[in-house]
């Protein structure tokens, strides 16, 4: 009865603390300016056309040739390769604010990119800056800025499949959501996941059943709560941050 008793007091004191730092990313989003890489990427796409995708549809496909790459305005996108015979590594997502572009300008695309959910983007067009005048310092450093930053997330996502246990790898898939804040919205109520468990899976290597199963082991060790299957609420950061960094208990390793 006593542990029952904890264990409520302490997901109500981290629906508490959710909700406090939830006003907070709102207020700081509210008020502050945009940073030299967000005016720059804002430059080169304010021209462009913009696109409305429904869940489910393609952006582009693998293959597919075209001179333009995107900015997400909206919603949330998914990258992704098709494998044989009927498989799917989901490579990573795309929320507001964040470029679709893992080409050369002048070749066609090596991934396939669809909706999550009703999303809207705008497109840059590549070709007119492989072949064009040369843009401005701003877009250019936002643009070397984001080619960076994507080397950076692969080559970590390479390790969190390659070294990372089953509940450290679910941890560090919840911080990299949090991470994308602003770009990706967090309300009060906690993280809205726009994917399903069997998306989650294919980016993290594992079983849909896994994923499940790992979720709710994490809600019954009190370090989330999950209201609905869309929704996660964080109610111990510290433990779950030590658990994706590798020093916290987790599931065998997944064989293979």
């Amino acid at each position: 009865m006593k542990q029952g008793k904890e264990k409520i007091e302490r997901q109500a004191s981290g629906r508490r603390l959710q909700l406090d730092r939830s006003r907070r990313l709102a207020a700081g989003r509210a008020g502050r300016a945009p940073s030299a890489r967000e005016s720059g990427l804002e430059a080169l796409v304010a021209p462009g056309e913009a696109v409305a995708l429904e869940k489910g549809a393609f952006l582009v496909k693998e293959g597919q040739s075209g001179e333009e790459d995107f900015l997400v305005v909206s919603g949330a996108l998914m990258l992704f390769k098709s494998l044989p015979p009927d498989r799917r590594l989901v490579i990573g997502f795309r929320f507001p604010g964040e470029l679709v572009t893992l080409r050369r300008c002048d070749a066609p695309w090596p991934i396939t990119v669809r909706a999550l959910m009703r999303s809207k983007v705008r497109r840059l067009d590549c070709g007119g800056l492989c072949s064009g005048p040369v843009v401005g310092a701003g877009p250019t450093r936002a643009l070397l800025d984001h080619a960076s930053d994507e080397i950076a997330a692969l080559e970590e996502h390479i390790m969190t499949l390659g070294c990372k246990r089953t509940e450290e790898r679910v941890a560090t898939f919840l911080l990299e959501l949090v991470s994308a804040i602003p770009c990706q919205s967090q309300g009060a109520d906690g993280i809205f996941l726009p994917m399903t468990r069997s998306v989650i899976a294919d980016y993290l290597g594992l079983a849909p059943e896994t994923v499940s199963r790992t979720f709710s082991r994490l809600a019954e060790d009190g370090l989330i709560d999950l209201p609905r299957p869309s929704q996660v609420v964080v109610l111990d950061w510290p433990a779950l941050k030590a658990l994706a960094a590798g020093r916290g208990p987790g599931l065998p390793k997944p064989p293979g």
